[in-house]
């Protein structure tokens, strides 16, 4: 419980980042794992901009 943090309000950047992540995947240029790293990456970047 004390790790807990409230959801963003606007998850619309976060499903972009995740769909255009994942054509990479897709397309056969990066493997599941990469992909992974990059939205992680990504969306951390993004998350912390909001605090």
């Amino acid at each position: 419980m004390e790790k807990t943090r409230p959801l963003p309000a606007r998850t619309e950047p976060i499903l972009a980042i995740i769909l255009e992540e994942a054509q990479d995947y897709f397309n056969g240029y990066r493997s599941a794992e990469e992909v992974s790293q990059v939205v992680n990456n990504r969306v951390q970047l993004y998350l912390n901009e909001g605090k």
